[in-house]
């Protein structure tokens, strides 16, 4: 087993940002002394021999999509990952070990609660989660769902040919959905797209054609109406890969006509989930619009919160510069950080949440774990004119983060989903970064390109009921590169509220973190063994923000370690 929640050890107060406890140590006792609740386990017998049966259909039926569909990422990706007591050869280094079952890898680190707001206690058992990973997630979670449908209905009394999700049963016994970056794009389409849930069934019912169907009904649909940059085929390429050490922005690049043009990545993600939904997920669509076979789940779409602060590793996160080359500096700027004397990493976890198929308007989760920001931290915008500073403003308290949890079932799906994948994001933090990607973009585009790591977030604003339009309102005349910096607009970024929101790979990219925090005892996931083994305690964590901080590129990411290796002679993946 991958982790199991005894033998929890304890850490400094009001700095795990998943917070573990979260409401949960006093849930269930069994949560912290029974051995058998463990990540990845699953407590029926034949709930584990179905579902370890089932994760062939990758192997055959599925197989043959997934060798067709995956794309450059897919050495990342294509890891599967069931880890139950049945399923442990995943890692070689665990063979000689099959002999106990119940080995313990690894086990739950247990953290002071912290002062925080929030929802709980939580009653979540269950949990499926999605990997983030760009289209190669789409194309292989839809390969091996579909392969596990497939191989459901062969297994039903009598054998359907055409299995449904819903007649199946196939995802009842999860309880709890989570999904980061390009696993969004897929469940979100399997939540709130039947047009999207036929084609997967269709896949389902003819196997050996599930990589035309999938084509046909995802991929054409998209490329039909998308287009890729002016020249996508450059010489160069694989510079501006090791340049930009990222290769969501390398993607970017592939794509970067298509998303300047739809205004940046809402605009971008708004389009992808319309065109591949077949127009089900459009403007009007929220997340309380779900399919039934989901009806008594929760949903949390995991993305992260920019979150710089004057004593932690980043000071500050940048929404506009205009350089003034001659001089070599960006002569005017907006700068955003949290005032408050903590020192933060530099992205902190955070979901948006729903409960699919009810009425209950609130979020069930809360929008980040209590005690992962300090309770009285606000936000600050400052205005700059070359070296000299023209304002700085407050935000309101961040608090509860109210307009994401009072109106949950209100929230448009496409912002929800584009927050949640917001690879372009963290460029937002260093000149380096900002000046990479607007020279390769410049050189590789056939138009002049300027601000465009400031498109890259989902900017929401915490202090209106329409969080994503009112920021839009006031961020796009900025990132446009037409607007001045003015004392008036820091003023209205501050009276706002407005902040920044991107990928949820900056800090858990397979979900299963949050999933733990809200109580699942059992996982199952499609994850692969590196961001896997993010989980894991690390050397090089800092002690202050619980963080295990490290650099892609120019861009800064983080990771939050929720499990020790028990076994200190275990090596790691």
């Amino acid at each position: 087993m991958l982790g199991s929640t005894r033998g929890l050890a304890e850490s400094a107060p009001g700095v795990d940002a998943f917070n573990l406890v979260d409401g949960n140590s006093n849930n269930n006792d069994n949560n912290t002394n029974n051995t058998n609740n463990n990540i990845g386990a699953c407590s029926d017998p034949n709930g584990c021999e179905d579902s370890s049966s089932l994760l062939q259909a990758r192997r055959s039926d599925a197989s043959s999509f997934v060798d067709n569909n995956r794309n450059n990422h897919n050495n990342n990706i294509n890891n599967n990952i069931n880890t139950n007591n049945n399923n442990k050869n995943n890692n070689n280094k665990n063979n000689n070990n099959n002999k106990n079952n119940n080995r313990v890898i690894g086990r739950k680190r247990r953290v002071s609660p912290g002062p925080g707001p929030g929802p709980g206690p939580y009653s979540y058992k269950t949990a499926l989660t999605f990997e983030g990973g760009g289209f190669s997630s789409v194309a292989t979670q839809s390969a091996i769902l579909a392969g596990l449908l497939s191989l459901a209905g062969k297994a039903s009394t009598p054998p359907v040919l055409q299995p449904t999700l819903e007649g199946t049963g196939l995802l009842d016994k999860f309880d709890l959905l989570t999904s980061v970056s390009g696993g969004g794009w897929f469940l979100s389409c399997l939540l709130y797209s039947r047009k999207f849930l036929t084609f997967m069934e269709l896949m389902a019912a003819n196997p050996s054609q599930a990589g035309k169907h999938f084509m046909k009904g995802y991929m054409d649909a998209w490329l039909q109406k998308a287009q890729k940059s002016a020249r996508p085929d450059f010489t160069g390429f694989d510079s501006a890969l090791q340049v930009l050490k990222s290769v969501a922005a390398v993607d970017t690049v592939y794509w970067g006509d298509y998303i300047l043009n739809s205004g940046g990545w809402s605009g971008y993600i708004a389009n992808l989930l319309f065109y591949t939904s077949g127009g089900d997920i459009d403007n009007t669509t929220t997340l309380g619009d779900s399919l039934p076979w989901a009806n008594g789940k929760t949903w949390l779409a995991c993305h992260s919160l920019v979150t710089p602060s004057p004593n932690g590793a980043y000071q500050s996160a940048s929404l506009y510069a205009k350089a003034d080359y001659l001089l070599a500096v960006d002569a005017e700027r907006y700068l955003y950080t949290l005032n408050t004397s903590a020192a933060l990493p530099p992205y902190t976890p955070a979901r948006f949440s729903v409960s699919l198929g009810t009425n209950h308007t609130k979020a069930p989760v809360s929008y980040t774990a209590p005690g992962a920001l300090p309770l009285l931290a606000r936000g600050q915008w400052s205005a700059s004119e070359k070296y000299s500073t023209i304002a700085e403003t407050d935000t309101q308290t961040l608090g509860t983060f109210d307009m994401f949890v009072d109106n949950a079932r209100g929230l448009p799906v496409n912002r929800v989903v584009a927050a949640a994948s917001a690879a372009l994001g963290g460029f937002i933090y260093t000149a380096a970064g900002r000046g990479a990607l607007e020279a390769v973009l410049k050189v590789f585009l056939d138009q002049n390109v300027t601000n465009v790591a400031s498109r890259g977030p989902v900017w929401a604003a915490i202090s209106t009921r329409d969080p994503f339009e009112a920021a839009e309102t006031i961020v796009s005349p900025i990132i446009g590169g037409y607007a001045e910096t003015t004392v008036e607009t820091n003023g209205q970024l501050a009276s706002n509220g407005v902040l920044p929101l991107v990928d949820g790979g900056y800090t858990d990219n397979c979900g299963i973190g949050h999933a733990v925090s809200v109580g699942a005892t059992t996982v199952t996931a499609f994850c692969s063994l590196t961001n896997l083994q993010l989980l894991f305690s690390s050397a090089t964590q800092d002690t202050r923000t619980f963080a295990t901080s490290f650099q892609a590129g120019f861009v800064p990411t983080n990771s939050f370690p929720i499990f020790d290796f028990e076994d200190t002679n275990y090596g790691g993946f």
